[in-house]
């Protein structure tokens, strides 16, 4: 297992919980230290993302012909985009350290295999639970092709997220070696696209660019663009299968890329990402989790509620096709901890909803959010929003 520390979270008013009249001078020392100490651990984050950067980038020629400048803008949009989904998904930056199991069988790997490999004296570095993401896909024996896998709301996209904003920052501070960009394959048209042209299509199309100069054909050609693709599940069972195949024989003469798609949709398929290198699927929260998660934000009487209510502890649970318990899940404690009222228990996921989205629609929210200052990009964030709970609906009844 490895544990993975994925951002999530929900909105909560400024200055709740403090009292800014009782801040002395000890709780300023102490905050002084802790950023001081947070300070030292984004140092050394930095100093594990340019390792990882430059290892993943080693072992190709130098890139001949590539734009590096054009790369540069690119990769300053990707990371812009990136924080602004993380905080469309989030809501607020707070965290939970999600458990990952590793899942050979999927990419066609013997889930033994490493273990065999450690016995005959091989150098094959292993999980390791302090470990960032990145460090992870950078592993010798992964090597930069990825499959992250989980159930509906586990964090898939978050994680994703997660190790694409690493990678940009760490491409950005190495230039000239890797270009990480996200992909959505649910624009993936049929069989008869090649992933290289998907590829080249959709940055042409949301990127922009001169088609006459080649900028992306150039990218591909030189090995340095990151391809980092997410909704593989969104195709239907069929697409999916045969973009399966596509995304094989792509990785098969590509370094690196890294593919996210829900665990029941990728089995049900039976076609193994083969042409990757390793698997990881995210696991769903213990109690342990989910208490340091609403202690974290200031929610902790929520867990009080959630063991004393019959209903609500039923949620805790897993159904009846062995689905993690919908309070298990980050996506749905996150909704929980937004609407938690100590007076009031919510008693179905029905109503769990109804109080989200009832709270995303009053006046107060919309006033203090500023991505609702036009009505529109409001009511989009919302219709995002119901979508993705729609697709839960399908998973956690």
């Amino acid at each position: 297992m490895v544990g993975l520390i994925v951002s999530g979270g929900f909105g909560m008013d400024a200055g709740q919980g403090q009292d800014l009249n009782q801040v002395d001078l000890n709780n300023s020392q102490i905050q002084q230290s802790q950023a001081g100490r947070d300070l030292v651990s984004a140092q050394n984050s930095q100093v594990t993302i340019n390792r990882s950067i430059v290892s993943l980038a080693s072992n190709r020629p130098v890139a001949a012909g590539v734009d590096w400048d054009w790369a540069g803008k690119v990769l300053n949009g990707q990371l812009t985009q990136i924080q602004q989904r993380l905080t469309d998904v989030l809501l607020e930056n707070q965290l939970f350290s999600i458990e990952a199991e590793e899942r050979l069988d999927l990419v066609g790997r013997s889930p033994l295999s490493s273990i065999r490999q450690l016995n005959v004296g091989q150098t094959i570095e292993t999980l390791d639970p302090d470990r960032m993401l990145i460090e992870v896909f950078g592993r010798k024996d992964i090597g930069g092709k990825l499959l992250i896998l989980g159930r509906p709301g586990a964090g898939k996209t978050t994680t994703l997220l997660g190790l694409a904003e690493q990678l940009v920052n760490g491409a950005i501070a190495n230039p000239k070696t890797l270009i990480p960009v996200i992909f959505e394959l649910s624009a993936w048209k049929d069989d008869k696209q090649s992933i290289e042209d998907f590829l080249i299509e959709q940055l042409y199309d949301n990127v922009g660019g001169n088609r006459k100069s080649r900028i992306y054909e150039t990218w591909l050609e030189q090995r340095v663009l990151l391809p980092l693709l997410d909704g593989l599940d969104e195709l239907g069972m069929e697409r999916q299968r045969k973009c399966t195949v596509k995304l094989n024989e792509f990785a098969s003469n590509y370094p690196q890329m890294v593919v996210c798609c829900r665990v029941r949709e990728f089995e049900t398929v039976g076609i193994d990402l083969d042409r990757l290198n390793g698997a990881i699927e995210l696991q769903a929260l213990s109690d342990l989790q989910i208490q340091n998660y609403l202690k974290t934000v200031n929610r902790s009487g929520l867990w009080e509620q959630i063991v004393n209510t019959t209903e609500m502890a039923r949620m805790l649970e897993p159904n009846e096709d062995g689905e993690p318990g919908l309070l298990r899940v980050p996506l749905f404690i996150s909704i929980a901890a937004a609407i938690y009222d100590e007076k009031q228990a919510f008693r179905s996921k029905g109503e769990l909803l109804e109080k989200y989205i009832d709270r995303q629609l009053s006046f107060a929210v919309r006033k203090r959010d500023r991505r609702w200052k036009k009505l529109e990009g409001g009511l989009g964030r919302l219709r995002r929003w119901r979508r993705r709970l729609t697709i839960f609906n399908q998973s956690y009844i």
